[in-house]
């Protein structure tokens, strides 16, 4: 009997003793703070981009001409490398779609912001990419203030600093008229040859000419 008690008091002891407990995974009790502080996916998305955009604008705004370069190409890679790749036919899933309005939008604040302070960016020795960067942003946006902006800085940009092509410089400035209601004066982007007269081709031609753009 006494052995069968002391046999009794060693088991009760091990139980008790915390190095002879489980090496199971132990309940994460922190589990349910975690889990309610887990960003959603539209916040990582924002997150993201506004990442993207601090890096972007920290370029833009040096003195360095290769680091205002940088970034203008960057600003074109969004605009149209990241748009080529998630929208073809228009499909894009929930997440792409999100993330491209997203970009479309830290485009659409960077150039405008750029403008009000700067003025449009001297580009005339950079690459095609940084020269072509803020027209194609400006084309894509539906911004009233953006075009509004680009229309007082765009003939200067183009004729005096030479910082687009002359392609470019015409779909932008219809663009902008378009937008604010008016006739095209270089009959680019969506414009149908075939729905206007022939006096109006003859404008149109003519002011085709003076860029150095062939006749339509």
């Amino acid at each position: 009997m006494t052995r069968i008690l002391l046999i009794l008091i060693i088991l009760i002891s091990s139980c008790n003793n915390p190095k002879n407990a489980s090496n199971g995974a132990k309940p994460n009790t922190l589990v349910g703070t975690f889990s309610n502080s887990l960003l959603k996916p539209e916040h990582i998305l924002q997150g993201e981009v506004k990442k993207i955009e601090k890096n972007i604008i920290k370029a833009l705004t040096t003195n360095n001409s290769d680091s205002v370069q940088q970034a203008l190409e960057e600003i074109y890679y969004w605009d149209q490398v990241y748009r080529d790749s998630t929208q073809k036919g228009f499909n894009l899933v929930n997440r792409s779609k999100q993330k491209y309005f997203l970009i479309e939008k830290m485009n659409e604040n960077i150039v405008l912001n750029f403008l009000k302070e700067s003025g449009w960016p001297k580009t005339k020795n950079m690459t095609k990419k940084a020269q072509d960067a803020f027209c194609l942003v400006v084309i894509h946006s539906q911004n009233k203030e953006l075009n509004i902006i680009s229309s007082s800085l765009l003939d200067e940009a183009f004729y005096m600093d030479s910082s687009m092509n002359n392609e470019l410089f015409a779909a932008t400035y219809d663009k902008i008229q378009v937008s604010f209601g008016r006739n095209y004066k270089f009959g680019t982007l969506r414009f149908k040859k075939e729905e206007h007269h022939d006096t109006t081709m003859i404008k149109i031609n003519k002011n085709r000419r003076a860029i150095g753009l062939s006749d339509i």
